[in-house]
């Protein structure tokens, strides 16, 4: 079958997607020479001269490819090909700190309606697992659970 992103651009009838490949990281590092693999389709999508005449290996014709933009995610940069890198604008985001996970914690406590004491607990939990729980999709894991619990019937 046709390879994603083409299949985004044949259905939706839009020539230029933003196409988001997220934990890049996680592909290893391939021999780009190796035909099949993660790194060698997206470097042919990737580089501009062979994206304007990518050859398709469903449908055995090029289509102009040039106009996607891609963003490509990883958690450890040192574990992304060399040449996915090279091809790339790398845009470093640190990981937030404990005082940015929980001013983000206590906007989302209050956009889910939950109050102060929620609030306590969850800092009580971050406090006594400071490395284990610094990062946001263990935070966001955290509020979800405080969230359903709070949201339980509560029987007298």
């Amino acid at each position: 079958m046709a390879g994603r992103p083409l299949e985004l651009i044949l259905d939706s009838r839009v020539g230029n997607p933003i196409v988001v490949v997220d934990e890049v990281d996680k592909i290893g590092n391939s021999n780009p020479s190796d035909a099949g693999t993660l790194t060698t389709a997206l470097l042919s999508l990737l580089e501009p001269v062979s994206a304007r005449a990518w050859e398709c290996p469903y449908f055995r014709v090029s289509f102009d490819m040039s106009h996607i933009s891609w963003i490509l995610t990883a958690n450890d940069e040192s574990q992304v090909p060399e040449a996915l890198l090279s091809r790339c604008c790398v845009i470093r985001i640190e990981t937030p700190s404990h005082d940015e996970l929980m001013q983000f914690a206590k906007l989302e406590l209050a956009r889910r309606g939950l109050g102060d004491e929620d609030f306590q607990a969850l800092s009580c939990l971050m406090a006594a697992h400071p490395q284990k729980h610094r990062n946001l999709r263990t935070v966001t894991r955290h509020l979800d659970d405080l969230e359903a619990i709070t949201r339980l019937p509560v029987f007298h």
